[in-house]
C-alpha cells in the first residue's frame, strides 16, 4: 500500500473514454487537513506515549474472550477523550453512549439547520421531550459497513453518501443529482 492508498477518503466514478463509469480513489485535502489537524490537537492536549491494548479500548473487557483480547491489535486511537472516573487513564476512546450522544446532538443540529436553510422542506428527524430536549432520531450511528459511509463524486462533481442514512435524509438531493447527471448525459449525446 502507498501513501496515498492510505490518504483516500473517498472514490469518484468518472466516465472512461467510452463514457463507462470508472471508479477512482478520491483524496480529499480538506478532510486530510482536518484529520492531520486533530491528531497534532490530540498530541498537544490530549496525548498517549504508548499504544491502548484492547483491555483499554474495548468497551467491555470482562465480557470479552481473552482469547479475542489477545488477537486484537494494540492502537493508538485518533479520536480519544480525556480520562473519567470509570476509564482512569489517557487516550479513553469515546463509549457507545457517548456516542449516542453526540449523534443526537448532530442529527438536532442538522434537523435545525436544515429547517432554517429549507423552510419549505422542513425535516422532523428528531424527538424531543416536554422541554424541547433531544430524546431520540430516527436515524441512528451504528457500526459502519464499508457500502455505509463511501463518497462517490457524480458527474456533476457533486458528492453523494451510498446507502443506508445518507440516500433517505438527502433523498431529494440525491434526485436532483441523478437528474443532473442524467441531463449533462443528454446533452453531451446531443
Amino acid at each position: 500500500m502507498t501513501i496515498m492508498d492510505a490518504l483516500i477518503t473517498g472514490y469518484r466514478i468518472v466516465p472512461d473514454n467510452n463514457g463507462l463509469p470508472q471508479v477512482e480513489g478520491h483524496v480529499d485535502p480538506d478532510l486530510v487537513r482536518r484529520l492531520s489537524s486533530l491528531l497534532a490537537w490530540q498530541k498537544s492536549v490530549n496525548p498517549i506515549f504508548e499504544p491502548l491494548a484492547p483491555e483499554r479500548y474495548v468497551e467491555r473487557p470482562d465480557a470479552t474472550s481473552p482469547d479475542r483480547l489477545k488477537r486484537l491489535p494494540l492502537i493508538f486511537p485518533l479520536f480519544r477523550l480525556f480520562p473519567k472516573p470509570s476509564r482512569p487513564f489517557p487516550g479513553r476512546i469515546p463509549s457507545a453512549q457517548e456516542v449516542d450522544r453526540a449523534w443526537l446532538a448532530l442529527m438536532a443540529e442538522v434537523e435545525t439547520h436544515w429547517n432554517e436553510f429549507f423552510p419549505d422542506d422542513k425535516i422532523d428527524i428528531v424527538t424531543r421531550d416536554a422541554s424541547g430536549k433531544p430524546r431520540s432520531s430516527i436515524y441512528h450511528a451504528h457500526t459502519p459497513k464499508p457500502e455505509d459511509h463511501v463518497l462517490f463524486q457524480t458527474y456533476d462533481h457533486s458528492y453523494a453518501l451510498r446507502r443506508s442514512w445518507g440516500r433517505d435524509l438527502a433523498g431529494a438531493w440525491m434526485k436532483d443529482i441523478r437528474l443532473k447527471a442524467e441531463r449533462i448525459a443528454d446533452e453531451a449525446q446531443s
